[in-house]
């Protein structure tokens, strides 16, 4: 059984710059050497948290000068046009992880990132609280990117969990694991 401890947040900020202005923006100047770009953001889901608050998660491809134009999923959880969570680099480098833990809006912290594309759900568990299985649904098509699913879930809708105050941080003890449709733990793939 594959389980990652998450580590909170993830940067909205990889590398220099993923997100300007408050979202993923398109720039189409490249006479920069040293730059990094984000393609126009695709909205891939949204809701109401609690509070009343909308939210949308929105998909977008970062490309890196300084990785050798390496293209990479962009994920950015955003609360109007302020983004409150996600980021660019979803591997096993120590600078990134395999699933981002941010705050939503009002009180919700929200649990966020891609699975493999045979991963049909994730398994999400936090000590003392009752685990959760939670549907992916697939990733666009997004040039340089594998293809995958993704999954998000509002994990804290009240905030009781951060009010807790266990000290370990708000994403210190989540376990994610990504599952096939027979329920069994498939490998991460790096996006």
């Amino acid at each position: 059984m594959m389980k990652r401890k998450v580590i909170a947040p993830v940067a909205a900020v990889v590398a220099g710059a993923c997100v300007a202005g408050g979202g993923l923006v398109k720039y189409d100047d490249w006479r920069n050497e040293h730059k990094i770009t984000v393609g126009n953001p695709v909205t891939l889901t949204g809701g109401t948290a609690a509070g009343g608050q909308s939210w949308t998660l929105q998909a977008g491809v970062e490309r890196n000068r300084f990785l050798r134009h390496q293209e990479r999923l962009c994920l950015s959880l955003m609360a109007g046009r302020r983004q409150t969570g996600g980021g660019c680099e979803y591997d096993a480098r120590p600078s990134g992880s395999f699933w981002d833990f941010s705050q939503g809006p009002g009180s919700s912290f929200f649990l966020l990132g891609p699975v493999p594309a045979n991963a049909t759900s994730v398994r999400i568990v936090y000590p003392h609280r009752v685990d959760r299985t939670v549907t992916t649904r697939p990733l666009p098509a997004l040039h340089g990117v594998p293809t995958g699913r993704y999954f998000v879930i509002d994990a804290d809708p009240t905030g009781s969990i951060a009010a807790d105050g266990d000290g370990a941080g708000r994403g210190d003890w989540w376990t994610v694991t990504p599952l096939d449709s027979s329920g069994h733990a498939v490998p991460f793939t790096v996006f």
